[in-house]
């Protein structure tokens, strides 16, 4: 079972262009503990390399890198990458796909701002 991203993610804009598996998400969140710095300060903690951030949203990206199997495709073209955050580098820097993201998003504007039904 897949579910479409939201655009959104910790108040940062990400790209909607990818399905994520529900159970890998689950995956992700078994990962990490929420815990307290040593000023005392709440955080997440990776279970896998200790690795804290104060911000969950942060963490839950970096532990995409411990899990295996997980791989996230360009809807613009054949890569494959091991996490969300290699892909959203990937289509902001590739010419290619970003070229074909604009054109895509730019034919979505068109269709909901068209004066014909």
């Amino acid at each position: 079972e897949t579910e479409l991203l939201d655009n959104t993610f910790d108040g940062i804009e990400h790209n909607s262009d990818i399905s994520v598996d529900l159970s890998f998400d689950e995956q992700a969140n078994n990962l990490m503990k929420k815990t307290m710095d040593v000023d005392g300060r709440p955080g997440w903690q990776c279970n896998s390399c200790s690795k804290f951030s104060r911000l969950r949203g942060n963490l839950k990206k970096h532990v995409e890198i411990h899990l295996t199997g997980s791989s996230f495709s360009c809807k613009f073209c054949d890569k494959v990458y091991k996490n969300r955050n290699f892909l959203n580098v990937h289509v902001y820097t590739s010419k290619l796909c970003k070229n074909k993201k604009s054109l895509r998003n730019m034919q979505k504007y068109q269709k909901h701002h068209s004066p014909y039904p």
